[in-house]
């Protein structure tokens, strides 16, 4: 069976990635707040890229940019505002990726 190199990147990536994301929800405070400003930073400029593609650049990157940070507001909100944000946010993050894995 073999592997091509966009697959082994991702695993790469997820191997790289996983224990620092862990390590950001778990330290929360400015380790987290960066983490997710350099995420949300990667993000918009993947989405800028994917909407120039497309017919309706403007307002797709609008909607898109809007959207991604209600998101990552929203998961930045789960961690840091609440009493039980990182057991949550660890539970959120599981799910999620084992959702993924299962996909």
């Amino acid at each position: 069976m073999a592997f091509n190199s966009s697959f082994i990147l991702r695993v790469a990536s997820g191997f790289i990635l996983g224990p620092i994301t862990l390590a950001a929800i778990f330290y929360g405070g400015f380790a987290f707040q960066a983490f997710i400003a350099i995420a949300f930073g990667i993000s918009v400029k993947e989405w800028v890229r994917m909407a120039r593609k497309g017919e309706h650049f403007i307002r797709d990157s609008i909607i898109g940019v809007i959207y991604m940070a209600l998101c990552y507001a929203a998961f930045l909100k789960l961690r840091l505002d609440l009493d039980q944000g990182l057991y949550l946010t660890i539970a959120l993050m599981l799910g999620v990726w084992s959702s993924d894995i299962a996909a």
